[in-house]
């Protein structure tokens, strides 16, 4: 398979070059209140062909050994950005603009402006993924041994052929495969175990940073479950960070640090699982919250999302969601509202309705006490929670 090698348009690094870092910036920039900076998105936008924004002025910072979820329905450029840190994007995708930062003690390797080969050297060493589909992420003609072999191979010469194979039947123990299957093919494993060989394969060289693209969305909740429970076992056990690109909310619920909430290539929310769970701020979170069903508690209504996500060659003027939205004021089909952070925490949100000016903040109060939606999701933490005691 053949990539495009996008370059960020405002870069002023030369090929190849990592940068010094401040160490007074850098601690003013924590990805949160635990975890040391990783990798450091900036402003980030990614285009496919002319004028269809995928991302948009996009900005994260992920800490050592931390999950930060990013969620979102199909088409919110979470998977767009997810390739775009490894570099994986495909014609006509590109980028226009933004950085990437990789740190490495005291020093960042900006991943956007790195030749060829070191970026081969930095993936799989440093930065791996996981795909979606395991069926079509694995080779259909190699035993699951080869496959890991190839890896292993491809990416680290100093290895001779029997530390390969123990590797090999190491990554399988840890990912809890009976070695047995090493000499399987794709198809004769279960979904689950298909799952955990790409699991497997992305640890082989020990990465720092896991990306997990929608890697349960084919598995049944059981096995959802399984992996899930797998994954934190890992991090803890290897301490490697995760960005776990999902549509499922309930799902990164349970697993994430953080959370980031996108719609139409933007962050429009992010902070705690809680924080999201207990009190939404943005109209579009409320809507996926409300848009599956407690396990427990009374029956209610579930009020989802009206209208489709718009497409990103046309979006509307102004907030992207106000079409969509119920509590749609004047400002929002004017203007982008910026992302406003709310101080000495990480919760963050994009909404005219928070943070607005002493003009727009009657209109904003009837708003939202009108908004049926946002009485719902306040009453979601409770059943959820009720869920969660009650549970097997």
């Amino acid at each position: 398979m053949t990539n495009r090698e996008p370059v960020a348009a405002n870069s002023a690094l030369p090929r190849g070059a990592t940068i010094e870092v401040d160490p007074l910036r850098r601690n003013q920039r924590p990805a949160s209140d635990r975890f040391e900076p990783l990798v450091e998105i900036q402003h980030l936008t990614v285009e496919y062909g002319v004028g269809a924004v995928a991302v948009s002025g996009f900005d994260l910072t992920i800490g050592r050994g931390e999950i930060v979820g990013i969620v979102g329905e199909s088409g919110s450029g979470k998977s767009t950005l997810a390739y775009a840190v490894m570099r994986l994007l495909r014609e006509p995708a590109h980028i226009r603009e933004g950085r990437i930062l990789y740190y490495q003690g005291d020093s960042a390797t900006e991943l956007l402006a790195v030749e060829r080969d070191q970026l081969r050297a930095l993936r799989w060493s440093e930065l791996a993924i996981v795909f979606q589909s395991a069926m079509n992420a694995l080779n259909p003609v190699m035993t699951l041994h080869a496959q890991i072999d190839d890896v292993l191979r491809a990416h680290d010469r100093t290895l001779t052929r029997t530390s390969r194979r123990e590797r090999g039947e190491e990554l399988f123990k840890l990912v809890g495969i009976p070695l047995d299957r090493l000499r399987a093919y794709p198809h004769e494993l279960s979904g689950g175990m298909r799952q955990r060989a790409l699991i497997a394969i992305a640890l082989a060289l020990k990465p720092n940073l896991l990306i997990m693209d929608e890697p349960t969305t084919a598995l049944d909740v059981v096995t959802q479950r399984q992996i899930l429970d797998e994954l934190l076992r890992l991090r803890a056990e290897l301490g490697f960070s995760m960005m776990f690109v999902t549509h499922d909310l309930a799902l990164i619920m349970d697993i994430a640090d953080r959370i980031v909430v996108m719609y139409a290539g933007r962050a429009v929310e992010a902070g705690g699982p809680e924080d999201l769970l207990r009190d939404p701020r943005h109209p579009y979170t409320i809507g996926l919250l409300n848009s599956f069903p407690t396990v427990s508690g009374p029956k209610r209504r579930l009020t989802g999302i009206p209208g489709f996500p718009p497409n990103i060659a046309e979006l509307p003027q102004g907030c992207a969601f106000h079409p969509r939205c119920d509590r749609a004021l004047d400002v929002c089909r004017q203007q982008v509202p910026t992302f406003t952070v709310e101080e000495g925490s990480n919760r963050g949100v994009r909404c005219w309705l928070h943070g607005a000016s002493t003009t727009l903040g009657a209109e904003a109060s009837v708003a939202e006490e009108q908004c049926e939606p946002a009485k719902l999701a306040r009453n979601q933490g409770s059943d959820m929670d009720r869920g969660r005691s009650s549970g097997p």
